[in-house]
């Protein structure tokens, strides 16, 4: 059997199609999902959800349309349908998807079955071969790995590490720093190859032949061919100078003076006795246990150092913490503060003290209220007629309308108006000069620049550009004075009124302050009622 049909990535849309047409109209990506076009014009599985019904098969999609090429399956009102003569009969609210369900999968596995999938026999000359880029490779054993990583800056023979984020050169100066594979080969600035373990073939890699190469101590990446002191890691071994093999050997640390408390690797077990020799282990019981090593150098004495000390609320446990070391340590307490004590026996009277200063004056005291007028007197006598008087007499009436005066030049006084009324008039077509006297106030705004504001007694006029002019109010020279009229008879003297209340002032409440405390005085009664409360200082 053969497959053709492939499945998309998260590929999901709306279809609007009604009945079973062959042909889907999508609509759309569903939440969450791509569209068919991000699969092409190729054959792909697809699935269809409408309503409780469902249906798979293989489909092709071009320009929104789905067309069901294969229908293998359908689940109609309960009964699953295998390979049906035609489709669903869609709502209108379908939802289509790529997808891989349970009769392309047996499908699959027939197609899988039905391949000849067999590899050439290996060259049989007793060495480990494995498959690379369709060939037989003589490997030790399996671990060649392509890395990209931007700008790595790494080398061929290089022994690397993973720091948790990239790979960088190994050391051997930490358990944690050791290599876990070599560059075995360099593919750009971003790309590169390293292996775990196994037999590579590299011309003239510049390896010092038969020899075992350790990771360095000192220089990050580097192997070296003489053992380090403390880690022993040996990696790499050169057979020719074409020829290496990696190795995973476990590393060793050193359990000797270099290094004490530090660990080594197991024995081999395979049933053969070993000892330890030249930090290795080798064949044979070793020899019986040599005496008892002279007394260790005496370790440096601890020392106690006291920090911050702190007072913490009433109530909180106390607390002392090292913020040192084992052997420099350094003390911080925390130090509840004690609960309030019961109140003491009062104490003797004090002999009395000094007389204090004396106090600045107070306040003073409000007006008093204004009193009620008395009753009005009785009219006194007439007096004596007064003096002339200087005093000019108040203005008499208006003398009567004189004559019309002569027409002014440039203005014609049309009478009187209105703000509404000058409103209704349109001062580009009046003759320019027409004046009206204003008997209200308000904003004309009927000419061409407006508005213009008057008062009563303005004088308002038309200009020969359209517009109304303010001239303000118009009225003549200053009359001369009148004769002064003739005095008259004093007035009646006023009653007396009645006496005001007095103002008064009363100390209220005088309240005892802390120590250092300004003295207060506030007025907590009126301008005419003042009561003074005091604040006092012990």
């Amino acid at each position: 059997m053969t497959i053709t049909a492939s499945v998309g990535n998260w590929v999901g849309e709306l279809s609007t199609t009604v009945g079973n047409d062959e042909k889907l109209v999508l609509g759309g990506a569903l939440p969450g999902f791509t569209t068919f076009e991000s699969i092409g014009e190729e054959e792909f599985w697809y699935a269809i959800i409408d309503g409780n019904n469902r249906e798979a098969g293989w489909g092709t999609y071009s320009n929104n349309i789905l067309t069901r090429t294969k229908i293998t399956s359908v689940l109609l009102d309960g009964f699953y349908i295998v390979e049906p003569d035609v489709g669903l009969t869609l709502s209108g609210f379908s939802e289509v998807y790529s997808t891989f369900n349970k009769v392309a999968f047996d499908q699959f596995v027939d197609h899988m079955l039905d391949l000849d999938i067999h590899f050439s026999d290996a060259p049989a000359d007793s060495v480990l071969y494995g498959r690379f880029n369709n060939t037989w490779v003589d490997v030790e054993l399996p671990g060649r790995i392509e890395v990209p990583q931007f700008k790595h800056d790494l080398r061929f023979g290089e022994a690397i590490r993973w720091n948790g984020t990239k790979f960088t050169p190994a050391l051997a100066n930490s358990e944690y720093t050791l290599a876990i594979g070599v560059v075995v080969a360099v593919i750009d600035a971003n790309n590169f190859v390293y292996a775990t373990l196994g037999t590579y073939t590299v011309v003239n890699h510049g390896f010092s032949v038969l020899q075992w190469h350790y990771l360095d101590d000192v220089k990050p990446g580097a192997l070296v061919t003489t053992e380090p002191d403390d880690i022993s890691h040996a990696i790499v071994y050169a057979r020719t100078k074409d020829e290496f093999t990696i190795y995973q050997y476990r590393p060793i640390i050193r359990e000797d003076g270099d290094n004490p408390g530090g660990f080594v690797e197991e024995a081999p077990i395979d049933g053969t006795p070993y000892s330890r020799q030249d930090a290795d282990w080798v064949p044979g019981s070793g020899g019986p246990p040599g005496p008892e090593g002279p007394a260790g150098t005496p370790g440096a004495a601890a020392t106690i150092a006291v920090g911050s000390t702190d007072t913490i609320s009433p109530g909180n446990p106390a607390t002392v913490l090292n913020v040192g070391t084992s052997t420099a340590a350094i003390f911080e307490f925390d130090i509840p503060q004690g609960e309030q004590g019961a109140a003491g026996a009062p104490g003797a009277d004090g002999a009395d003290g000094a007389d204090g200063a004396q106090g600045e004056d107070g306040l003073t005291g409000g007006q008093g209220i204004q009193g009620i007028p008395g009753p009005t007197g009785d009219d006194g006598p007439v007096g004596p007629a007064g003096a002339d008087s200087t005093v000019p007499g108040p203005e008499g009436p208006d003398g009567p309308e004189g004559p019309q005066g002569p027409a002014g030049e440039g203005i014609t006084l049309q009478g009187d108006s209105t703000v509404a009324e000058m409103n209704a008039r349109d001062p580009a077509l009046l003759t320019e000069g027409f004046a009206w006297l204003m008997t209200d106030a308000g904003n004309i705004t009927s000419g061409i620049i407006q508005p213009v504001a008057v008062i009563i007694g303005d004088l308002v006029a038309a200009t020969a550009s359209g517009s109304w002019s303010n001239l303000g109010v118009i009225e003549g020279p200053e009359g001369p004075e009148g004769d002064p009229g003739t005095p008259g008879a004093p007035g009646d003297p006023g009653v007396d009124g009645t006496d005001g209340v007095a103002a008064t002032a009363d100390a209220g409440i005088t309240t005892t302050l802390g120590p250092g405390v300004p003295a207060t005085v506030v007025n907590t009664g009126g301008l005419t009622a003042a009561v003074f409360d005091f604040g006092i200082p012990e």
